[in-house]
């Protein structure tokens, strides 16, 4: 490689020597300028990187740099080649071989153009007619717009290109100069940054100013050193000044390539409204089209015969040079074949472009013929196997029918029913030209087509193509019908294809103007369509953005300005299918692909749009409780990730609903304690970012509360807003500061919440109680008895309900935790309700079970209230005769005596009060009258049968050797 580069030089520098002293104005000199546009052309990746054994700097002064610099400065200081390489350069521009080379050579044609210029404007014109080698005006056109698209490639080319193609706007098009001083400078002002740093300098060149680099150096050594000035203060000035430059503007790294793009098709549509005539357009279409398979990854033409030329080289002392520079560029020519990698993405990328050029052109082409020639010939030659090229036939399909969409729409339907389509689609396609796997390539770039023509096409003129064509022809397309029998497919890239158009079709249909009026029968149709593709996908991973756009496109089908509004049932059979396909995808581990978490995260955004849309449907308390019913099941989920994008979703929806809320009069939010009581115990989850979320949907609903009481909405509640600082306590895995947070947050909701939202609020919670998460079912009973100590007193009529619940809650689980928070809930509401508790746990069954006196032994854990409830069943023995007669037969003369159930239940209760140690005090001070009343009451019991209910279940107990509390008295 060393060898070869140094060989390369000495050719270089041969030529530089010649072109000098004249040799290079010979019949043969135009193969030496060749050979040094090939070396420019070398792409930067093969160039040699390390240093030479003489300890010379092969990268400072590689060839491509060196045969850089040498054209630059042969074309604007040696006077004597301008007639040689004006317009000669210009043949290097189309191949594309030669795009590396594009920069270089479009700064030298700037120079030898304006010298032109000066010179007048006969011997700056181009004679095609003399030159037929030299490219069109249109291939100029074509081939220096494409280049620019990626205008930081290739040490800038795209400001190089764009100046290039305001130097020639003469040759173009003699209308097109005035527009062109105008708007190619703004143009080139976006660009800026690292692109005008790239007109501040020549590549190579400002090197050797650096290096003390001379014509010596390059092989002239009786030339005077060149001097640093250029005519557009392109070179750096001596002492290392730059060139003026625009201020403003975009680097590399700021740059917005489809802000670019657009900027540039402007550009063009600016061009073609200027030129307004239809043959320069139709002829420039035919050109563009002509490019584009230039740019399919493979090398178009072969050398120009520049070999051949090489050895007719003027004087016998160069033609050894000559012969070594031959085989040097046959061996580059045969590297050249295969283009690297991201040469063949450049390529790509700039076939996309070209496209859309296409479309563009095509749009301003009055000719209806044309048109839809060229998209037919598009279509027929397009390379379906290839992604980018799909898109970017779509994308020249949609910008075309801005201005042509029945010529667009016709002849996609017209390529669909040829028999060219047809033998790609066909069953028995195995002798055919495209495979059964290019057939759905096919397919898929049809479908896409149909989505870019919606979205790009004028919206009133796609409402009445919607259905009828565009709709039908994607779904004739998407479903292939085998001897009658539909065929689904399981291309994923034609799944992709048609979500991805039917989400686009759907937005362009409700961005309409009309588009509440228009009546969208397939709706419902295409809904299902989307929802099959997302249960489709594996719901433990997520490999695809089927599910992301899927769910894109049903956002904007759903919207409630789309007529007819989706059934409920299909609402929340779409809810439920979207939850499950993401909600449950098992997280990536950390440190993996960054594509996975991208397309994570577009995902959930997406989910969020969905809920969201629906949410907007029904803006009330009702429609918000429908979509956290929805989400509920997730939210109290065992597995954490579930949990934590459950509660990611609710507070996005809760801070959308407040957000736009409006109150018209003052309503009551009625399910305030069922949502409130769903979301706070989540403060205390295992999972630290579920605990933040948790906190802001409770920060959401308490000012939920506010605004429908009437407050506006940049209030300001000073309780509410401490939720805020509380946040930084839940970060901290310490279980006792988690629950110490807890308890400070319901205090909270304590002083906020309406007195008619606290019992469904303490429900709610009640059932939290056994939630999976052991840190959310303890924080569920801390914030209960916080609720219960805080606002019990407005309980009263709720005690025997709260009652129910406990005993409910205590049946179905033995967690001591859970025994222990019913026990103290109890006392609590004993302590200021007593009568009424105990008057609830009376109307208990007998026996009672053991839940039942574990809540009877709660209330005597503090002597003065167990004093209070001892007193109570005192009375209630006392008040009630023991027993009541009856006679089971008319004739018999000795009564039946049946115990009554109230002095039963409370001599009951009186033991389980009494035998807990705790009661030792108060039994003490109230030892005379329980000793009388027991006395008496035994007294009372004797001959006492029990009520026929209760000897059937002692029967049943006794039977089934099941232990229990004996109703005996006297036990």
């Amino acid at each position: 490689m060393q060898a070869e580069g140094r060989v390369k030089r000495a050719v270089v520098q041969v030529i530089s020597a010649m072109a000098h002293h004249g040799y290079l104005e010979q019949p043969g000199g135009e193969a030496m300028i060749e050979y040094i546009v090939q070396q420019c052309a070398l792409p930067p990746e093969v160039e040699p990187q390390k240093p030479g054994p003489d300890g010379e700097d092969l990268l400072a002064d590689s060839v491509r740099t060196i045969s850089i610099s040498t054209l630059y400065l042969v074309s604007t200081t040696v006077d004597r080649m301008s007639h040689v390489l004006w317009p000669y350069l210009l043949e290097f521009l189309v191949p594309v071989r030669f795009t590396e080379a594009l920069t270089p050579l479009c700064r030298s044609l700037v120079h030898l153009a304006q010298k032109r210029q000066e010179a007048g404007t006969d011997t700056f014109l181009i004679q095609h007619s003399d030159n037929v080698t030299l490219p069109s005006p249109y291939a100029l056109t074509t081939r220096l717009l494409a280049v620019s698209s990626n205008p930081y490639l290739g040490d800038g080319r795209g400001a190089a290109s764009l100046r290039l193609l305001s130097v020639l706007h003469r040759n173009i098009h003699p209308l097109l100069g005035p527009r062109w001083a105008t708007t190619i400078p703004l143009l080139l002002a976006h660009l800026d940054g690292e692109a005008q740093e790239e007109k501040a300098r020549t590549v190579g060149l400002e090197g050797y100013w650096l290096l003390g680099v001379t014509w010596e150096h390059i092989g002239c050594g009786h030339s005077p050193v060149l001097p640093c000035v250029l005519v557009d203060g392109a070179m750096p000035r001596p002492g290392g000044g730059a060139g003026r430059g625009l201020v403003g503007g975009h680097t590399e790294k700021t740059l917005s390539q489809k802000e670019w793009e657009e900027k540039l098709l402007m550009f063009l549509q600016d061009t073609l409204a200027i030129v307004s005539d239809n043959t320069w357009i139709c002829q420039l279409s035919l050109e563009m089209c002509k490019q584009l398979p230039s740019y399919n990854g493979m090398p178009q033409e072969k050398s120009s015969g520049s070999e051949f030329l090489l050895l007719d080289c003027v004087t016998s002392v160069t033609r050894h040079l000559a012969l070594v520079a031959l085989v040097v560029l046959a061996e580059q020519e045969e590297k050249a074949r295969e283009p690297p990698h991201s040469t063949a993405r450049s390529l790509a990328s700039l076939q996309n472009f070209l496209y859309k050029c296409i479309g563009a052109t095509l749009g301003a082409a009055s000719s209806k013929e044309v048109v839809r020639k060229r998209l037919q010939e598009l279509l027929e030659t397009a390379r379906y196997q290839e992604e980018g090229e799909r898109e970017g036939l779509a994308c020249c399909f949609g910008i075309c029918a801005v201005s042509h969409l029945d010529d667009t729409l016709a002849q996609l339907e017209d390529f669909v029913k040829s028999d060219m389509f047809r033998k790609s689609v066909g069953i028995f396609n195995i002798f055919k030209d495209r495979s059964e796997n290019e057939a759905e390539k096919v397919k898929s770039a049809l479908i896409l087509c149909y989505g870019h023509v919606a979205a790009r096409a004028p919206r009133e003129l796609v409402l009445a193509k919607a259905e009828s064509d565009i709709f039908r022809n994607m779904s004739q397309c998407f479903s292939t019908k085998v001897l009658g029998i539909k065929v689904e497919t399981k291309d994923p890239a034609l799944k992709l294809c048609l979500v991805q158009s039917v989400c686009m079709a759907s937005q362009a249909i409700c961005s309409s103007t009309q588009g509440s009026s228009f009546h969208f029968s397939r709706k419902a149709e295409l809904v299902a369509q989307m929802m099959e593709f997302i249960k489709a996908e594996p719901p433990d991973s997520l490999r695809t953005p089927i599910r992301k756009k899927a769910m894109l496109a049903c956002t904007h089908l759903v919207l409630s300005s789309l007529k007819p509004a989706l059934e409920e049932q299909m609402q929340a059979d779409l809810v439920h299918s979207c939850l499950h396909s993401v909600l449950a995808v098992l997280p990536e581990p950390e440190g993996e692909d960054g594509h996975q978490e991208s397309l994570y995260l577009d995902t959930m955004q997406a989910l969020e749009d969905l809920l969201t849309s629906l949410l907007q449907q029904n803006m009330t308390p009702q429609g918000l409780q429908v979509m956290v019913e929805h989400l509920s099941p997730w939210i109290k989920s065992p597995r954490g990730h579930e949990r934590g994008r459950a509660l990611g979703l609710s507070a996005c929806l809760l801070r959308y609903f407040l957000e736009h809320l409006h109150v018209s009069a003052l309503v009551p939010f009625h399910n305030l304690g069922l949502l409130v009581g769903l979301f706070s115990p989540r403060c205390a989850d295992l999972w630290p970012a579920t605990r933040q979320e948790a906190i802001n949907c409770v920060y959401s609903l308490l000012y939920l509360q506010l605004g429908y009481e009437g407050f506006s909405r940049d209030y300001r509640d000073e309780v509410a807003e401490r939720l805020l600082t509380l946040q930084r306590g839940l970060v901290h895995p310490d279980p006792a500061v988690l629950f110490h947070t807890c308890h400070s947050v319901a205090q909270i909701i304590a002083k906020r919440l309406p007195p008619d939202q606290l019992i469904s609020l303490l429900l709610t919670l009640f059932e939290g109680l056994g939630d999976p998460d052991k840190n959310c079912s303890r924080a569920s009973t801390v914030m209960i008895n916080c609720l219960l100590k805080e606002r019990g007193n407005m309980l009263l009529e709720k005690v025997p309900e709260i009652m129910s619940v406990l005993r409910s809650k205590l049946q179905e689980t033995r967690e001591e935790h859970v025994l222990q928070a019913a026990q103290h809930s109890v006392y609590l509401l004993a302590s200021q309700h007593r009568a009424a508790v105990v008057s609830s746990l009376l109307g208990s069954p007998l026996p009672f079970d053991s839940h039942t006196c574990t809540l009877w032994r709660a209330l005597a854990v503090e002597p003065g209230l167990t004093a209070q409830v001892l007193g109570l069943l005192l009375e209630k023995i006392s008040r009630d005769v023991p027993f009541k007669e009856s006679r089971a037969f008319l004739l018999n003369s000795c009564p039946t005596r049946v115990a009554t159930l109230l002095p039963l239940a409370a001599t009951c209760a009186l033991y389980e009060v009494a035998s807990t140690p705790a009661s030792r005090p108060a039994v003490l001070e109230l030892y005379p009258q329980l000793f009388a009343a027991l006395l008496l009451r035994v007294s009372c019991t004797v001959g006492v049968q029990l009520p026929r209910n209760l000897q059937a279940k002692e029967r049943r107990s006794t039977g089934s050797g099941l232990a229990s509390r004996s109703l005996e008295p006297c036990r």
